[in-house]
């Protein structure tokens, strides 16, 4: 990945868990995680070429994750 590539990437990344932390305590946990996964799920969905790519992309992420959280390491 390129330096500015990276850079985009973690702002990005920031920028969602900053306005997590605003909205939680009035919206809860659940209510965020599943707006997210509709709203990503619906990008996937209008961006790649069919819908079995983008099923495979959204669960390609969940499972990223899940094992991230498992076992502490970033694949």
């Amino acid at each position: 990945m390129s330096k500015a590539k990276e850079k985009a990437h973690n702002k990005f990344y920031e920028n969602l868990d900053k306005n997590y932390g605003k909205a939680h305590e009035q919206l809860g946990n659940e209510h965020i995680v599943y707006l997210g996964v509709h709203f990503f799920a619906q990008v996937a969905m209008q961006t790649a070429p069919d819908e079995e790519e983008a099923r495979a992309l959204m669960q390609d992420a969940i499972n990223e994750a899940i094992n991230t959280q498992i076992t502490g390491e970033l694949h």
